[in-house]
Order: structure tokens, then C-alpha cells, then sequence
């Protein structure tokens, strides 16, 4: 049951990261709004086992998917991909901590404006101009939320007891 409750707050977190995404709530700076699912993706996927990142990257796809201009299911395998790579990282190369969050959000997220700057740019003109006037102020916004998120993912993923991160069992 304990599981249920995790799983259950840690959807929670990715639906309001969704709605939040298009949403006047959140606020624009110098142009871009924060792309809050990628860095709520890769901090949950740090504390998450393989597949169960892999389907939260899927579910925070198909939401971003809802949400967008057109849902063709672009961001479902992107953000299923992100979660993917995260997880194997934190399995084999890299230790669960805030720096990572940052560093793999910060990663991604330029990867998503750079990609999307310059390939919606071929009808607007300049690609440098919407990286840096929309793309970069994007990233920046939901960096800082980057680390809310570790915190909030690290607070339910912890052990009350002892209080170290507790992963799921691999023994079966």
C-alpha cells in the first residue's frame, strides 16, 4: 500500500506539471514559460527503478501530448526516452543527488529548445533569435523548478527511519 501512495503523489506531481504547462498560472519570462514535465520526469526517474521510470516518462508524454498544438506522440516517446536514460544513470553511473537532477534537466531541456528553436524557425526566420528569446529563458524557468522537484521526489521516496532514499526491492 505504501507503494500506491507514492506512485499515486508522484502522478499528482506530473498531471499538475502538465496543466501548469499551458497555463497563464505560470508565469513568462522574457518570452518562454518553464517546460516543467522534463525536469519533474528526470528527477522522479532518479529515484525510480527502470520500467516504472519508463512508463512515468510515457504518462508525462501522453499528457504533454494532450495538451499540445498536435498530439501526434512526439513528447510521449521523448519523454519516455528521457526517463529511460535518467534511470539507467542513476542505476549505473551517477549518484542520486540535487547535481544530477540539475545537470541531467539542464541537458535535456537545452536539447528540447535547441531542437524546437531551430526546427520551428524555418518559417519565422532566425533560429538564434528564438533560442535565446524564448529557448533559453524556457530552460532557465524550469531549472529552478528542477530542484524543487528532486526535493519533493527525495521527501517521498525516503525511509522516515533511517532516512536514506529507499529503491525498490530487486530481489524478486
Amino acid at each position: 500500500m505504501r507503494n500506491v501512495g507514492k506512485r499515486a503523489i508522484a502522478f499528482c506531481i506530473l498531471l499538475i506539471s502538465a496543466l501548469l504547462r499551458g497555463s497563464i498560472a505560470l508565469p513568462a519570462f522574457f518570452g518562454g514559460r518553464g517546460l516543467l514535465l522534463i525536469p519533474a520526469v528526470v528527477a522522479l526517474s532518479l529515484f525510480e527503478e527502470t520500467i516504472p521510470a519508463l512508463l512515468y516518462g510515457f504518462a508525462a508524454g501522453v499528457l504533454w501530448d494532450l495538451t499540445a498544438a498536435a498530439p501526434d506522440g512526439l513528447f510521449t516517446l521523448y519523454l519516455g526516452a528521457i526517463a529511460l536514460c535518467v534511470s539507467l544513470l542513476a542505476r549505473y553511473a551517477i549518484r542520486r543527488k540535487v547535481s544530477a537532477a540539475l545537470a541531467a534537466s539542464a541537458v535535456f531541456l537545452l536539447l528540447h529548445a535547441a531542437v524546437s528553436a531551430f526546427a520551428g524557425a524555418s518559417g519565422f526566420g532566425d533560429g538564434n533569435v528564438a533560442f535565446f528569446t524564448c529557448g533559453l529563458p524556457a530552460v532557465l524557468a524550469a531549472e529552478v523548478c528542477a530542484v524543487g522537484y528532486y526535493y519533493i521526489y527525495k521527501a517521498v521516496y525516503a525511509d522516515r527511519k533511517r532516512g536514506v532514499v529507499m529503491l525498490p526491492d530487486r530481489s524478486r
